[in-house]
C-alpha cells in the first residue's frame, strides 16, 4: 500500500480490502488455521504464536479461554466471535435487519497514469464531474485535488464503468507536453522559529483545532499536508510571505 503526501491507500476501500486479504492469506500460511489467521488481524502474528506456544495448542477456544496477557485483552479474545457474528449477518442479513434493498452495484474500471499529471488536466481530457472524479478515488489527498502535487506516475485512476476507450497511450497522447510530468511537485517547506509551537502555527491557519494543524490540508486555507522533515520544518504548502505577515521573520 501506498502512504504519501499523495496518495493513502488506506482510505480507498478497493486496495484497503485487498490489502487486508492479502495480510490474512499471509497469516494463514504463517499460522496455519483461520482463527488463529483472523485473531492476529488485530493482536499480530508474534502475539498469536506466543499464546500458542504458550497453551501448547493452537485450538482457538483454548487459547481465548485460559491464555492469559495483558497484551490480550478484551479485544483481542473477541476478535474471532465478532468476525463469526458479522458473518453470520452478512449471510443473512433480513433475519436481523428485515427487508433490505441493496445498493447498485458500482461498475468503474482502471486507468494507469505514465506520467505525473495534474488532476485538472486528467478531468479535462477524461472529460469527467471533479466531484465523482473525487469520489470514486479516495486516497488522492488534499494536495492532489487543490493542484499542489499531482496524481503520480503509476496510481490507477478509477473512472466509471461507462468509459471504456480509455488506455494509458490515449491519455498521454490527448494531455499536452506541459501536463505530462517526469517528477512531482516538490512543496515548499517553512521553517519555525523555536519559539513557534502549534499554538502559533494554528493562528495562521486560523484554527485551535491541533487535528487541523496537524493537517492543514483540511483547514480553510487548504494549504497541503504536513510531511516529514528535520526537526523545526513545517512541511506542506505555506506561503511564507503570508505565514511572516502574521508570525514576523524566522529565525
Amino acid at each position: 500500500m501506498t502512504i504519501d503526501r499523495a496518495v493513502d491507500d488506506r482510505l480507498d476501500p478497493y486496495r484497503e480490502t485487498k490489502a487486508a486479504a492479502e495480510l490474512l492469506a499471509e497469516d494463514h500460511r504463517l499460522l496455519g488455521t483461520w482463527p488463529l489467521a483472523i485473531t492476529a488481524y488485530h493482536q499480530g502474528v508474534a502475539g498469536v504464536r506466543q499464546a500458542v506456544e504458550t497453551m501448547g495448542t493452537t485450538h482457538i477456544s483454548t487459547i481465548v479461554r485460559h491464555y492469559r496477557s495483558a497484551a490480550f485483552g478484551f479485544a483481542g479474545r473477541n476478535f474471532y466471535v465478532s468476525f463469526l457474528a458479522a458473518l453470520e449477518i452478512e449471510r443473512d442479513p433480513q433475519r436481523f435487519f428485515g427487508q433490505i434493498t441493496p445498493s447498485k452495484q458500482e461498475r468503474t474500471r482502471p486507468l494507469t497514469l505514465p506520467e505525473h499529471a495534474p488532476v485538472r488536466a486528467l478531468e479535462r481530457v477524461l472529460n469527467i464531474d471533479p466531484e465523482g472524479l473525487r469520489e470514486l478515488n479516495p486516497a488522492l489527498r488534499a494536495p492532489v485535488w487543490s493542484g499542489r502535487l499531482d496524481v503520480p506516475k503509476g496510481y490507477r485512476l478509477r473512472l466509471p464503468g461507462s468509459d471504456v476507450g480509455w488506455t494509458s497511450a490515449a491519455l498521454a497522447a490527448r494531455l499536452d507536453a506541459g501536463e505530462l510530468l517526469a517528477s512531482q511537485q516538490v512543496p515548499a517547506q517553512y521553517r519555525a522559529r523555536a519559539v513557534e509551537g502549534p499554538a502559533g502555527i494554528g493562528g495562521f491557519y486560523r484554527t485551535s483545532s491541533l487535528s487541523d494543524v496537524s493537517h492543514p490540508a483540511q483547514t480553510n486555507t487548504d494549504a497541503g499536508t504536513r510531511s516529514a522533515g528535520s526537526e523545526g520544518q513545517w512541511g506542506g504548502f505555506v506561503d511564507p510571505d503570508a505565514f511572516n505577515a502574521q508570525a514576523g521573520p524566522s529565525s
